[in-house]
């Protein structure tokens, strides 16, 4: 199995938009044929520090995690997150535990 987790912070004038952002990521899940599982969430802490908006998703393959990275459905969201993300953080691993 193949973990795909991101971490967001969003511009100041773009705070409005994180819930739009997070229903469309979870959106994803059945548009995408690879994408195996999503959990989307906001931090539940605000003091500055924190990103704001993360996924967790899984895949059975870095074949499948490449194919969802180019979908054309994720590219809607990757195009949406361009203009209001201020920091992005993500880790790719290969895991046996779903």
């Amino acid at each position: 199995m193949i973990k795909h987790i991101v971490l967001w912070t969003f511009k100041e004038q773009a705070q409005d938009k994180i819930d739009d952002a997070a229903k469309m990521l979870i959106s994803l899940n059945g548009k995408v044929p690879q994408l195996l599982s999503i959990e989307v969430g906001r931090s539940i802490f605000s003091n500055g520090t924190n990103y704001q908006l993360g996924i967790v998703t899984t895949f059975n393959s870095v074949e499948d995690l490449e194919a969802y990275r180019i979908h054309p459905e994720h590219m809607k969201v990757v195009k949406f997150l361009e203009n209001i993300v201020d920091k992005r953080a993500n880790i790719d691993f290969e895991t046996d535990v779903s």
